[in-house]
């Protein structure tokens, strides 16, 4: 259709007539709109001060890039648009930062929700040295991150930490590298529990007791503190997984033991698709603090708020919303 994409171009704020949305403002000059301005913009997960303020969690890393940094909201908020959190938003996963293999290289989130943390021979603990949830279950594992200690003043569960051994390593794919790759550098090492645990600031009587409970489940197949790996959600096929030594067996597929050196731990970091986002109508209008359509403005993706799966969240969702919504804003600009 002859669209043109203006690359490299920023755009700093609303252009408005008649308290009508009439075009958008960019460090190229201004560019009008004759039905409407779409902000399609991301959230703000990449702004440091935005992600705190919406999100509350302590160490929270940005799985999106650094550009992703709150522009949308921040135009719509200019002129009045309304913003809402979802309080018990789903779509917060846990991960970290794989460091870039060249100097000046960004580094690159993984999230280990669906990929290392229901696999044998790992699990997720706090300072403590203890477990919280089922691994298995990412969204088990959202509300638990929340809990908050009054009187040391803290999150109870974060940071927390990923907890794996050399049978894990063996035998399934660490950041998607073949497995029995060799662990990078940065990931933390030790030849026993305890000496792992003080090396990433772990209680290191808990985490030897958490290790020898889970070992116990692990042998009779029944996680009796969280029943890991019984949730029909969970990925793991009892088919897919085949022991790499010969003393090991998996009555349940998520349970393996943790006994083999050398012992290895991440920390986690909780990111998320944002919380907050600009307030949207079934057509996708912007709405005001009093509760109306901003004349000309739309919203649509992960910079409106996601009202319309409330809290829980699968794959595929925010694609769908942005393309639905899109669709419907375009339509109701065209008058249909």
């Amino acid at each position: 259709r002859a669209v043109t994409i203006k690359l490299g171009t920023r755009a700093i704020s609303l252009a408005t007539e008649n308290g009508r949305v009439v075009g958008v403002v960019t460090d190229k000059g201004r560019f009008g709109a004759t039905r409407g301005v779409m902000l399609a913009c991301g959230a703000y997960e990449s702004n440091p001060a935005m992600a705190q303020a919406y999100e509350g969690l302590p160490g929270f890393l940005s799985m999106f890039p650094p550009t992703i940094d709150g522009d949308g909201m921040i135009m719509g908020a200019e002129l009045g648009a309304r913003i809402r959190t979802i309080r018990n938003n789903l779509a917060v996963f846990l991960g970290f930062n794989i460091p870039g293999k060249h100097p000046g290289e960004e580094s690159l989130f993984r999230i280990v929700g669906i990929s290392e943390m229901f696999c044998p021979h790992t699990i997720v603990v706090n300072r403590a040295g203890s477990r919280f949830a089922d691994e298995t279950y990412f969204q088990n594992m959202v509300p638990s991150l929340r809990h908050y200690d009054v009187k040391k003043h803290r999150h109870t569960n974060l940071p927390c930490y990923l907890i794996f051994d050399q049978q894990y390593i063996d035998g399934f794919s660490f950041i998607d590298a073949p497995r029995g790759s060799e662990v990078p550098p940065w990931v933390s090492r030790a030849n026993s529990i305890e000496e792992l645990a003080g090396k990433l600031k772990i209680n290191a009587a808990g985490l030897a007791t958490t290790v020898a409970r889970f070992n116990g489940f692990a042998r009779n197949g029944v996680d009796e503190d969280f029943r890991r790996g019984e949730a029909t959600w969970c990925l793991a096929k009892k088919d897919v997984w085949k022991p790499t030594r010969a003393d090991e067996t998996y009555i349940r597929p998520t349970l393996g033991t943790l006994r083999i050196p050398p012992f290895y731990g991440v920390e986690l970091h909780p990111s998320a698709f944002a919380s907050g986002g600009l307030v949207a109508n079934a057509c996708a209008q912007v709405i005001n603090q009093r509760g109306l359509p901003i004349p000309g403005l739309y919203a649509a993706g992960n910079n409106a708020v996601h009202t319309e799966y409330g809290v829980g969240y699968q794959a595929g969702f925010s694609l769908g919303s942005g393309m639905t919504f899109g669709y419907l804003a375009a339509r109701h600009m065209a008058g249909m």
